[in-house]
């Protein structure tokens, strides 16, 4: 994949997530597998999803590989990602998967500048926006599935 086709799909990825955000209560949450939305881009409205299926959702989305290596068979978590994703040195990019709590917890940095923000679907009442590296403990780590 070229840079610029990185670029792109990058800015799709941001698209989508922010449409998310936009239409978060309609979005609820449910922690069940296998995977659902990954054939419904954008979700549909009243999608039920976990932070690791938005996480998933929003590379399929944006045509990046399945950041969990299932090549997007609806299997996966928040440890898939983990494992398959390559650790991130220097300022994630809008993509990355930033994984919290050894790894329990995924966000999507959705936003570079001039602050990284991230985007995450943890709970009901998500997607949730702004959400800092150190939302709550500031114990990460950041993977990423795009060159």
């Amino acid at each position: 994949m070229t840079r610029k086709e990185r670029l792109k799909r990058r800015k799709r990825l941001q698209r989508i997530a922010l449409f998310c955000i936009e239409h978060a209560e309609d979005i609820s949450y449910v922690q069940e597998r296998p995977m659902r939305e990954m054939l419904h881009c954008p979700p549909r409205i009243n999608s039920p999803m976990d932070c690791s299926e938005y996480h998933t959702f929003l590379h399929c989305c944006a045509g990046f590989p399945d950041p969990n290596g299932t090549n997007y068979d609806g299997t996966g978590f928040t440890g898939t990602i983990f494992s398959h994703g390559k650790a991130r040195k220097g300022r994630p990019r809008i993509g990355d998967a930033v994984l919290f709590h050894n790894p329990e917890h995924v966000a999507t940095v959705y936003k570079t500048w001039p602050i990284v923000r991230l985007t995450s679907h943890g709970s009901e009442g998500g997607p949730y926006r702004d959400l800092r590296l150190d939302y709550r403990t500031g114990r990460y780590a950041v993977v990423s599935v795009i060159d």
